[in-house]
Order: C-alpha cells, then structure tokens, then sequence
C-alpha cells in the first residue's frame, strides 16, 4: 500500500452532461451539517443516484487501475453516488470520508472519489491535507490545493483514500456540481 499518493487524478470516459440530466432530475435536500457546538461544517444541496449500472461500470474501471497502482486496498463495492450542488458561499468545511464505526456488515469506506461536473465557478477550491512528523507534540499540516495543482475542470476525477481530510471552499461565483462516491470493503486490519 503506497501511502505517500495522497490523491490521483483522471478524466472519466463519460457523457458528464446526461450526470447532470440524471441528477437534476432527482429530489434535493440540504445538507447542512453542524458540529455539536452547534457551528456549521457544511451547506450544499444533495442527491441519490442509483440503479445506473453503465456510469458505475465507467467509474469502476477507472477507479480499479488506480488502486492497484497506489493503494492496493480490498474493494468490494460502491456505496450510491452523491449528486452535490454547491451554490454561491455554500462550502464543505475540513472532513474525512470515513464513519466512526464500521457498518453493521463489518465494512467501511476505504476510497473516495469526486468528479467534477461543472467548472465555471469560482471559488470552490477542493483541498486535502495531510499530516507528516511531529514537532514538539504538533503535527505539521501540509494543504494540497487540487485545483492549483491539476487541472481540475468538467469531466476531472480525484480519487484517494476516505480517511484523508479535505474539504471544499465556499463558492464566490456560479455553482459547482460534483458526483461523489465510496467504494468499501472490509476493515482495515
């Protein structure tokens, strides 16, 4: 398992404008979530897409090559894609993919992925952080600008490992649409 590829980027092979016709066809709520002090960690609009075994075929086969190059970790599914409508200063704050517990089955999400569907926004940045070696008892917090560092435009794909911390950065202008997803498997040992 290569730990040190924190993400890796790709087109996906697929009519990125039907994701959109699907999507907005599906009922939205809002996803506002909160910490328990009561501050908000996320403000977007999102949706299920299920049952559409052509585009989760496409994204498997692209996902399945990156993991065994980077990662090497035991996929068993994909839990539905999330249609995610981000408007102007709606934002998902610092996060990691992965609940706190396994799932009754005994599986977790081990990757992540997030396409973009749209790029003529501003703002909106998607970041990751990763921590690396202490110094004196502090971690130091490296954040990796995806957009800066790829060119993260409509039909772009990240993809990295659930527990990586990342988050994207309110919306000044226009509206982001992404599809997100997980593939699980069973826990880590």
């Amino acid at each position: 398992m290569n730990l040190e590829k924190i993400y890796a980027v790709g087109k996906l092979n697929f009519n990125i404008d039907e994701i959109i016709k699907r999507g907005e066809r599906q009922l939205f709520k809002t996803a506002n979530q909160k910490h328990p002090n009561g501050t908000s960690f996320r403000n977007s609009n999102v949706t299920w897409i299920k049952d559409w075994p052509e585009l989760e075929h496409h994204v498997v086969n692209r996902i399945k090559p990156v993991n065994e190059k980077f990662w090497k970790f035991n996929l068993i599914k994909f839990e539905p894609f999330q249609y995610s409508i981000y408007n102007e200063g709606d934002y998902y704050d610092w996060h990691s993919d992965q609940h706190p517990k396994q799932y009754a089955d005994g599986m977790v999400r081990k990757l992540t992925f997030s396409l973009a569907l749209t790029d003529d926004y501003e703002g909106g940045e998607f970041e990751c952080a990763v921590l690396s070696g202490a110094k004196k008892d502090k971690p130091d917090v490296k954040v990796f600008n995806v957009n800066e560092i790829e060119n993260f435009s409509k039909g772009t794909m990240v993809v990295f490992p659930s527990f990586l911390w990342h988050r994207v950065k309110p919306i000044t202008k226009g509206v982001r649409k992404a599809l997100q997803g997980w593939a699980i498997g069973k826990n880590f040992v």
